[in-house]
């Protein structure tokens, strides 16, 4: 049986979380990469030897890590449950590429809603992801099923006692 991991992956301005359960099942928390580059990532990097920070900030967002390269990189292909924590940008910057790429059994839809962001050329994001999410609250995706717990609410891996039975742990109590 495989070890229980979580992975902390600096995104820019946040963060994304996976956590690879023991029953090999993957669950991802938050998504931000759509604009990040390897050119981005080096140039980061290189900018963050030139200044050397005093310690307090290091700025990492300057060297991020792209969670769909990051996926790849370590033979993670299908995610078996994705949490959006709430549908602001920089939570959901390259969901439409991550579902496109990469298989999403489970999309958790948090139930907080916005107004659609304005989309002009000075926009760091990508129009295509708002779409894409509206669509999932909506519609649904092919080959993904889209949850929506509430607090109080009972299911399936949503609660300790209502797991599958084999003590995976694959619930979020």
């Amino acid at each position: 049986m495989p070890e229980p991991k979580v992975h902390f992956l600096n995104v820019k301005q946040g963060d994304c979380f996976l956590l690879e359960r023991d029953s090999g099942r993957l669950t991802m928390i938050d998504i931000c990469c759509g604009n990040l580059s390897s050119a981005d990532l080096v140039e980061g990097m290189i900018e963050q030897l030139r200044t050397q920070k005093p310690p307090g900030n290091y700025a990492m967002c300057k060297a991020a890590t792209n969670p769909i390269d990051y996926l790849t990189s370590h033979g993670l292909s299908s995610i078996w449950r994705f949490i959006l924590t709430h549908p602001d940008m920089d939570h959901m910057d390259g969901l439409s590429k991550l579902f496109k790429e990469k298989t999403v059994e489970h999309f958790w839809d948090c139930g907080i809603r916005r107004q659609k962001p304005e989309f002009d050329l000075q926009s760091p994001y990508e129009e295509a992801d708002w779409d894409f999410y509206q669509k999932l609250i909506t519609t649904g995706s092919p080959g993904t099923k889209t949850i929506s717990p509430r607090a109080g609410d009972n299911g399936k891996f949503w609660n300790a006692d209502d797991d599958d039975g084999n003590g995976d742990g694959d619930y979020i109590s």
